[in-house]
C-alpha cells in the first residue's frame, strides 16, 4: 500500500511542476502576442530611463519635518535620481528658487509643480522610456 501512495505523490508532484512551466510558457506566449499586435509590453527596461535620469539635474522641493514621509512623494522609485531639498530644514535654497507650494521640481532648470507620472517625468527630463 506504501508503494501506490509514493506513486499518487509522485504523480502529483510532477503534474504540479508541469502545470506550472505550461503556466509560465503560456505567460511569455501571450505578452509577446500582446506586444506583436498592440506594441505595448508588459514588461519594461527602466536601465536606459534610470541612466537618462542621473544625466539630468532634477531637483525635488519638500517641506516635511520627518523625511520618513518621504516615501509618499510622487515618483519616489525614482528618488535615487533627484536631488532632495528639505525646505523645513533649510529655506533659504527654496526662497531663492521661489519655491511657494510642494513638491515642487527643477528638472532641467523648469518648475514643474504637478507631477506625478512616470510618463511626466521622462517627458520633462527628455528620457525616453523604453520597452522590452
Amino acid at each position: 500500500m506504501a508503494e501506490v501512495e509514493k506513486r499518487k505523490l509522485m504523480y502529483r508532484i510532477f503534474l504540479t511542476i508541469f502545470v506550472l512551466i505550461f503556466l509560465v510558457f503560456a505567460f511569455y506566449l501571450t505578452s509577446k502576442v500582446i506586444t506583436k499586435t498592440t506594441g505595448f509590453s508588459i514588461m519594461q527596461d527602466n536601465t536606459k530611463f534610470e541612466t537618462c535620469l542621473k544625466e539630468k539635474s532634477i531637483e525635488v522641493y519638500v517641506n516635511m519635518e520627518d523625511l520618513d514621509n518621504l516615501q509618499n512623494l510622487p515618483l519616489f522609485e525614482y528618488s535615487d535620481y533627484m536631488d532632495i531639498i528639505n525646505c523645513a530644514k533649510n529655506n533659504e535654497p527654496c526662497l531663492e528658487k521661489g519655491i511657494e507650494s510642494f513638491p515642487t521640481w527643477i528638472i532641467n532648470n523648469v518648475k514643474v509643480i504637478d507631477l506625478s507620472t512616470k510618463e511626466q517625468l521622462a517627458n520633462y527630463a527628455g528620457c525616453e522610456i523604453t520597452l522590452k
